[in-house]
């Protein structure tokens, strides 16, 4: 991608196709520098580059001229589009949200198989107050345990006996605790579900949403073969959000999942730390997260700005945007706009925070709220004297956090869409068992997102303080719902052993041995004496090297 400039105008970036080096030695051609840049923090299996040309010609033909061209005699033809150059970035940023989705899989994968086996601390009282269990009638078999082996080799606890009670000084009875009982699995831990079961629900919400934009540039793709490209704005918009956000998301979760691992996740045998530093620069390449957030802000304004006039604009645009208004990307409208800042949640009961035409309205009351917001911000400071770039300036933060909310919102109306089977047909075929799994996922994502950003749905007091508690209590519910289904949600995603890599995400469940064995391959555990012990170690084992200093020291007296 290079500049192109005729008889001194520039045109902005276009590309172009150019041979780099000399086909018999792999020398660079006369006016071209070109190398490595160097080790990086990650990714190193591929070659980064450094390349500059000097007075480097290159024939017309080399140019990419499918929509913008260069005649022989030097004229230059606009494309029909003015931002139809976007479509080869949004092409590579739907491919890099694909991508997140497996990456946040293939870490859940690890962190849920590891955690649904490893086992740590007794937990008698813990298993009686989740599992809801009633008092043995058998004295004599105080502490029963039933084990089913999953697939996976997990252990689930079914059936526990509350132990015989014994009397106390004031002649009450509590349980007689047994020191010796089994310790618990650690995903059976609330603390370590609402870690890992959130993330599960969120790699399928962007699997839903990756499909959904894959598929809206398909349409982009037929449309623009009949020269019309009225999907441009919003797929460059969403697919810049979700690049940023998906991303964002992904090399977060990645850690949490190491964390999640305890001290064996951040050993290399886990795959965990290799995977954080090859998926770092994902936040990076392809735009930098922050500006992407921004150019879709800009986006929001206008389409605001638009909505503020009542939804009056051109005939053509006007045209083009009901035609686009159906492809499961958000449009404003005007009445709701109107309306939305004095708008109150409509929950009547905890039931209804599970309905999603609710759940959606949510999401959508707050990044149209924060949209209106920012636009009349930015109004207010123009007419008081400040230049327009001064007042977007003023209101970058906010732009990224609007962008970011209306981001969520694709995520989530694409996720609640896909279960109720509108606007897709991935799960036509679906069995009512699996759609109620799905179902306690969108719903786990929507509310845990909603509580873990409380501040903002409740910023203009959307939700009664009766409504937060609804919602929270809904989140423990759904944790103890999906938690029996994690082990099957992230086998769902089909990693190999060989793909993962990882001796704590083995389908088998066998870490310890793994760990074990590829220790035990170690060099350092097979040479002796170890390298440095005859020279440093020894010595100071045997007193030698005291000695020597003793004797270093009375030659200087």
């Amino acid at each position: 991608m290079a500049r192109l400039i005729l008889k001194g105008k520039d045109y902005g970036v276009h590309a172009f196709i150019t041979q780099l080096r000399n086909l018999e030695d792999h020398r660079p051609l006369t006016g071209i520098t070109v190398g490595d840049i160097g080790p990086k923090f990650g990714f190193n299996t591929n070659d980064n580059g450094f390349l500059r040309f000097n007075s480097f010609e290159i024939p017309l033909e080399n140019m990419l001229m499918k929509y913008s061209q260069v005649t022989p005699d030097g004229q230059y033809k606009r494309p029909p589009h003015s931002k139809l150059s976007y479509g080869t970035m949004v092409r590579v940023r739907v491919g890099i949200i694909v991508e997140a989705t497996q990456e946040l899989g293939r870490a859940l994968t690890i962190a849920v198989r590891y955690s649904s086996v490893r086992k740590q601390f007794p937990t008698a009282v813990a298993h009686h107050l989740k599992n809801n269990l009633l008092v043995n009638p058998n004295p004599k078999k105080s502490h029963e345990v039933v084990n089913n082996q999953s697939p996976n080799a997990e252990k689930k606890n079914t059936d526990l006996t509350i132990p015989p009670t014994v009397p106390t000084q004031n002649n009450s009875s509590v349980p007689e605790l047994d020191i010796s009982f089994d310790e618990e699995v650690i995903l059976n831990y609330q603390t370590h579900q609402y870690k890992l079961l959130p993330l599960i629900a969120t790699t399928y919400a962007f699997h839903f949403t990756s499909t959904k934009i894959a598929q809206l540039l398909q349409t982009f793709d037929q449309q623009a073969k009949r020269g019309t490209f009225s999907l441009i704005p919003q797929l460059h918009a969403a697919s810049s959000g979700l690049k940023s956000l998906t991303t964002g998301v992904v090399c977060d979760a990645i850690e949490i999942c190491r964390q999640a691992c305890g001290g064996h996740g951040y050993s290399r045998f886990s795959a965990l730390p290799d995977q954080y530093a090859n998926y770092a620069p994902s936040a990076t390449y392809e735009g930098e997260n922050t500006v992407m957030m921004l150019q879709t802000s800009r986006f929001l304004l206008k389409q605001f700005a638009y909505a503020q006039q009542g939804g009056k604009k051109k005939e053509r645009q006007a045209s083009e945007e009901s035609e686009s208004s159906t492809n499961g990307m958000a449009v404003f409208d005007p009445k709701f706009v109107a309306n939305v800042l004095q708008e109150k949640c409509s929950a009547k009961k905890i039931e209804d925070f599970l309905d999603p035409e609710l759940q959606i309205r949510m999401f959508c009351h707050r990044f149209v709220r924060m949209t209106a917001e920012v636009a009349l911000g930015i109004q207010e400071e123009t007419q008081n004297g400040a230049t327009m770039t001064v007042a977007l300036e003023n209101y970058k933060v906010a732009q990224v956090r609007t962008a970011t909310a209306y981001t969520w919102y694709l995520v989530q109306m694409n996720f609640a869409n896909a279960v109720r089977r509108q606007d897709t047909n991935e799960l036509d075929s679906a069995s009512e068992s699996l759609i109620t799994v799905l179902r306690d996922l969108s719903n786990l994502f929507t509310l845990w997102h909603v509580e873990k950003n409380l501040g903002e749905f409740n910023e203009d007091g959307y939700l009664s303080r009766e409504q937060c508690g609804w919602i929270r209590t809904l989140v423990r519910g759904l944790l103890t719902k999906v938690r029996r289904q994690a082990v099957g949600l992230v086998d769902a995603f089909q990693f190999t052993d060989h793909f993962l890599n990882s001796a704590l995400g083995a389908y088998d469940g066998d870490y310890a041995t793994r760990m074990y064995q590829l220790a035990l391959q170690e060099p350092m555990n097979n040479v002796y004496p170890p390298v440095g012990y005859n020279e440093y170690i020894k010595p100071l084992l045997r007193g030698d090297i005291y000695d020597s200093i003793s004797t270093t020291v009375d030659s200087k007296l």
